[in-house]
């Protein structure tokens, strides 16, 4: 039987990016190996990327405030298993970012959420992590709206502007 770390396989959605990425480990001679796919000019290889999101077991997705890129936060058939906040340095000032201080951080920084989303329809639930009961699924709404109301918050005190709301699937 296999182990989780070779059942699944990190790669990479075509997103605003257009630059060289890495390339999937392969077991065999390792980095050794050539990679023909690879060039020294940070040009953009299509064939690094996966197909389909819709054939992702897993999904890992920065939701950066005014990206052009798909938000795959609120998609169809993905769960949310994890959330953490990112802090975005760009609508941060350097001095808030530079020392953590309870409150103050919060106050002044802009974060935007990092996920980790499972695709309901590909990872069953055998009944480890599965589908959300409806209470769970209400309390993570209900910490993503008071997240995004903290980060829109912040950002009014600071002056900024803030990516449009987003409605609830």
């Amino acid at each position: 039987t296999q182990s989780t770390w070779e059942r699944f396989h990190l790669r990479f959605l075509r997103s605003g990016f257009k630059g060289m990425l890495p390339r999937e480990f392969r077991a065999k001679n390792g980095t050794t190996a050539p990679a023909p796919e690879l060039n020294d000019r940070n040009r953009e290889e299509p064939s690094l990327y996966f197909g389909s999101v819709d054939k992702c077991h897993y999904v890992i997705d920065l939701d950066l405030p005014g990206q052009a890129e798909e938000s795959y936060l609120n998609r169809e058939g993905f769960e949310v298993l994890s959330m953490a906040k990112f802090l975005v340095a760009e609508r941060s000032p350097a001095w808030a970012r530079v020392l953590y201080v309870p409150w103050f951080s919060e106050h002044w920084n802009t974060y935007a959420p990092y996920v980790l989303l499972r695709n309901a329809a590909l990872v069953p639930d055998h009944g480890q992590r599965g589908p959300m009961d409806e209470a769970t699924r209400e309390a993570t709404r209900a910490a993503e709206e008071e997240f995004r109301a903290r980060v829109q918050g912040a950002a009014k005190r600071a002056g900024k502007k803030t990516a449009p709301q987003r409605e609830e699937v």
